[in-house]
């Protein structure tokens, strides 16, 4: 490890291009004290050159404390190689605690540095696997990263704010801007809320929506080319005939000039000859504009046919939308009845349970009592072995009194269910 002057140090010029925007708060004062209180502790990575490959950050917050030299390791790396790339970028990674919709828009870039174009098999091959290297994630993390970059920048915003879920985020990329614009206006705020399962259904809805509204109007193209290309046979076999009877007129003319000798006659025979050649062309002409006019819209609809097959309808179908809004409202509906719900299950459990403590500082104050009577009696149980000398009527008193307990007992037994069989009693 080397101790460099910080004016020999040169930033990586793709570091600004990768990384615009400067450390947000309150990470950068948080970088900068601790820099200020303990230097730096890890040291920066150089090229031979001295141009920085990693620690962009702390070297900027070290020329603002004023450090003269920072420390440094050397690397025998060419600045622009791929390695190179891969520790700028990681070390950035790693300071920077990047949102995922910040990862995506360098992903994006990342794949245009390293030539990787569009398509199903996009995330595959040497450039791919120079992608994944530099940033650290995965091809699976790269792609659906990346998917998020064909959001709108209105829900582009959302996920970066963290509102918006990642994971539902990832669905509506799959939709054309129209529609994701369309869904915005309808459901506005309340599209933070979808969940990743959510989104993916009203995906699949809106993807079969416009499928089948696409094969429709294919399908009525398709019917409109199948009448055009019976009208254009129609015509031309209308014009052949026609052509044919024309052309039979002007052989029967023909020869009945030949055939003439009468001066008068052959002028008249001349002049209708004239008139039906006129009538030919005329008639040729005219059927020739209406199959050159029936094949421009045979061209027409045959293109319109292709656009319908290959591009999908760029709206939500309203039928779409409609349900949506239906499902949203019951499932508001559905979390209002559980709130009150839940509110009157509060209110039971309290109820409940002030019963059941009254019920046992009632049942408390029974054991209480009875033990108390049973104390008392216990004293006076000779009274029982020595009744038969009181008079009959303090005896049969005494009977009532005994049997009336003796009931009371039984009574209270058989209340708690039977259940209790004895219930054995310390008399003090």
């Amino acid at each position: 490890m080397n101790q460099v002057p910080v004016d020999l140090l040169k930033p990586h010029p793709k570091n600004k291009e990768y990384f615009p925007e400067g450390l947000p708060e309150p990470l950068w004062s948080e970088l900068v004290e601790d820099i200020k209180e303990n230097g730096i502790i890890n040291p920066l990575v150089v090229a031979l050159d001295y141009t920085v490959l990693a620690g962009h950050l702390r070297l900027e917050a070290a020329k603002h404390v004023g450090l003269t030299h920072v420390p440094v390791v050397i690397r025998d790396v060419d600045p622009e190689s791929d390695e190179a790339v891969a520790l700028l970028i990681k070390d950035n990674l790693l300071r920077r605690q990047l949102n995922d919709m910040q990862v995506a828009r360098l992903v994006r870039m990342l794949k245009e540095k390293y030539g990787l174009k569009r398509g199903n098999n996009q995330y595959s091959g040497s450039g791919c696997d120079k992608l994944s290297q530099a940033v650290g994630l995965n091809k699976r993390k790269l792609e659906r990263l990346d998917k998020l970059n064909d959001l709108i920048p209105e829900l582009q915003t959302l996920v970066e704010s963290g509102k918006l879920n990642v994971t539902a985020a990832y669905e509506l990329a799959f939709l054309s801007s129209e529609t994701q614009e369309q869904l915005l206006v309808a459901l506005g705020e309340s599209i933070t809320e979808l969940k990743q399962s959510e989104a993916k259904e009203l995906r699949r809805k809106i993807e079969a929506e416009v499928r089948a509204e696409a094969e429709r109007r294919a399908a009525e193209l398709q019917r409109s080319l199948e009448a055009l290309k019976a009208e254009k046979r129609q015509v031309e076999v209308l014009w052949e005939n026609r052509e044919r009877e024309l052309t039979r007129t002007i052989a029967d003319l023909q020869s009945a000039l030949r055939e003439s000798g009468d001066r008068l006659e052959t002028e008249r025979l001349r002049r209708e000859l004239e008139e039906t050649r006129e009538k030919l062309q005329h008639e040729r002409a005219e059927a020739r504009r209406q199959i050159d006019a029936l094949k421009r819209q045979l061209d027409e609809m045959s293109s319109k046919q292709s656009e319908v097959k290959e591009k999908v309808v760029e709206v939500v179908p309203q039928k779409v939308l409609n349900e949506l809004q239906k499902l949203r409202k019951e499932r508001d509906a559905y979390r209002e009845r559980l709130r009150e719900l839940n509110e009157r299950e509060e209110i039971l459990r309290e109820t409940v349970e002030g019963q059941a403590k009254k019920l046992e500082e009632d049942a408390a104050f029974f054991v209480s009592r009875v033990r108390a009577f049973l104390k008392e009696t216990s004293l006076l149980a000779y009274t029982a072995r020595e009744i038969y000398r009181c008079r009959p009527e303090i005896q049969r008193e005494y009977d009532s009194a005994v049997r009336s307990v003796l009931k009371w007992a039984e009574d209270t037994l058989t209340t708690m269910g039977g259940s209790v069989k004895a219930i054995d009693v310390e008399v003090v």
